[in-house]
């Protein structure tokens, strides 16, 4: 087992008329990353592997942010727009989260609102660090 990263993460963004993107982390240490274009196609498929600096950022940067707090679940009843999911597994903490046009504010609060959080939108952006600086929004 490594410390340095988590024993499991999965991230995934977007919705199916426009863009999507999804992070995974493989049992090798290696993380793939996959971005989608409207319709669910495939745009972009790269295998990367996340230093041990990177991965402690990330870390970092997911403590900072509270995402061990954020609730299970963030939706809001709209029939289209964005979901997210997120499970990660580290140092003994698991979290599952889904969110449907919905994110967490800087308290793990519910926005109730389809425009991303300044908290959500700095969780992508730590993302897209992990992924080598590719899109994730």
């Amino acid at each position: 087992m490594h410390e340095d990263r988590p024993t499991k993460l999965k991230v995934s963004i977007g919705g199916f008329m426009g863009p999507s993107f999804s992070i995974q982390l493989q049992e090798n240490g290696m993380v793939v990353y996959e971005a989608y274009g409207g319709g669910h196609i495939l745009e972009d498929r790269v295998e990367i592997r996340p230093t041990g600096s990177e991965w402690a950022g990330f870390l970092e940067e997911i403590n900072r942010l509270g995402v061990w707090k954020w609730r299970r679940e963030y939706s809001l009843q709209v029939c289209d727009g964005t979901q997210w999911k997120l499970e990660v597994e580290h140092a003994g903490r698991n979290i599952e989260v889904f969110g449907s046009n919905c994110y967490p504010s800087a308290d793990g609060s519910p926005n109730c609102s389809p425009t991303p959080t300044e908290c959500f939108e700095q969780f992508c952006v730590a993302v897209s660090k992990l992924a080598g600086g590719r899109p994730f929004r």
